[in-house]
């Protein structure tokens, strides 16, 4: 069994994680990201060994990631079915808002290549912070189609 850890989560935790976001703006009207955050019971910290798959292509799942720690690998099976990677993820960056998105099944297989500080949000939650942000989801909604575009250039 792969040993994963779930870390506490505390207001520098929050902090980290609004400013990964980009939504800490102190002048902004909506509620801080903080706030909205800190209110939310299932967005945990966890941290994953090396070598570990968080998300499987084709499997079914939700839930969005973002890297506090660690660098990742993004593999998708080529035309004869072995794994390629196809791109390569560290810190601040976030990966599965395509199944998040579009109720589908994984793009691509995101496995750590060092151990990794993970935030993971379910899907539920993360779509509340998206109907109070429409400047994150905005910027989600974009990463979202140039990676879909990548995916077919591939």
């Amino acid at each position: 069994m792969t040993d994963i850890r779930k870390l506490s989560m505390g207001p520098v935790e929050l902090e980290w994680l609004s400013d990964a976001l980009g939504l800490s703006s102190p002048m902004s009207e909506t509620p801080s990201l903080e706030g909205v955050l800190s209110s939310m019971s299932s967005i945990e910290l966890h941290i994953y060994p090396a070598e570990f798959e968080i998300i499987r292509e084709g499997d079914q799942g939700s839930d969005f990631f973002i890297v506090k720690t660690g660098s990742l690998s993004v593999l998708r099976r080529d035309s004869m079915g072995r794994p390629a990677q196809i791109g390569q993820l560290g810190i601040k960056d976030f990966f599965g808002e395509i199944s998040f998105l579009l109720h589908s099944p994984r793009s691509a297989t995101v496995k750590t290549d060092s151990e990794c500080g993970i935030f993971r949000l379910s899907a539920a939650e993360f779509a509340k912070i998206l109907g109070k942000y429409p400047e994150l989801d905005r910027k989600i909604k974009q990463l979202a189609l140039e990676r879909l575009g990548r995916l077919f250039i591939h």
